[in-house]
């Protein structure tokens, strides 16, 4: 979901320009700007109210919490958002212990509110209905899935393809290459893995050029070159899991 203001201004010289803003930009500009008010507020010693005597740095983690979880409700990703909500009440347990009058300041411990947070994004995530998104290529894609299992993927290197888009869920895929004598280069290879654990077994003469967004978890390539000029180009989105990319 994005909202977004446009808007065409028009200037003394009746030249005009175009003012584009997306909500979830401004979310995140005025939390920025809450942040960098709060620093110099309690650098000058003003009072913040309720939020007096609570450190700087904690009230900047805080704010990048928040940012963290506007940008999963912004982007429907719901079973995101009890990470960042455990985080805050970690960062400010002991001033929440004090606002509602309890004795101890330690409420609960560290680990069980974070083993907590854990199984609740998991399980949310396996409840809620899979997020459809369409992608578009220059030519015939290929789509390949594993969901909840352990699975080999075969990439046949002799389709004429552009991009070939693998999907795993909550499972253990590995990911080899066939016909890679055929292979001439520049094919993207766009990888989507959540919650599972990925093996991508690359050619050690091509050359790699990995591009992954990663959200908590963990992305790992090797750094050896190639002996050729073929390119393969490993893009996509690894989220709670464990992407591996290892030359055979």
């Amino acid at each position: 979901m994005r909202f977004e203001f446009n808007r065409d201004f028009e200037t003394e010289k009746e030249k005009s320009f175009h003012f584009k803003l997306s909500a979830n930009r401004l979310v995140f500009g005025l939390l920025f700007i809450a942040c960098a008010v709060c620093i110099i507020l309690d650098a000058v010693g003003v009072s913040l109210g309720f939020l007096s005597g609570i450190p700087a740095w904690v009230l900047i983690l805080t704010v990048i919490n928040l940012i963290w979880l506007f940008d999963a409700f912004i982007k429907l990703k719901l079973s995101m958002v009890f990470l960042p909500i455990a985080f805050i009440f970690m960062l400010l347990e002991k001033y929440i212990a004090g606002w509602c009058g309890l004795s101890k300041s330690n409420i609960i411990n560290n680990w069980l509110v974070f083993l907590c947070a854990l199984l609740l994004c998991i399980g949310a995530k396996l409840i809620t209905p899979k997020r459809k998104f369409t992608k578009y290529f220059s030519k015939a894609a290929n789509h390949k899935t594993s969901r909840g299992t352990a699975s080999t993927i075969y990439v046949d290197c002799a389709a004429e393809e552009d991009t070939v888009t693998i999907k795993n869920d909550l499972g253990a895929c590995n990911v080899y290459f066939s016909n890679v004598e055929s292979y001439k280069g520049g094919v993207v290879l766009d990888v989507h893995n959540e919650l599972g654990a990925m093996t991508i077994n690359v050619p050690k003469e091509w050359n790699i050029v990995t591009n992954i967004k990663n959200e908590l978890g963990a992305v790992t390539a090797s750094e050896e070159q190639g002996t050729t000029d073929k390119t393969l180009f490993i893009n996509g989105k690894n989220e709670l899991g464990a992407v591996n990319i290892k030359r055979v």
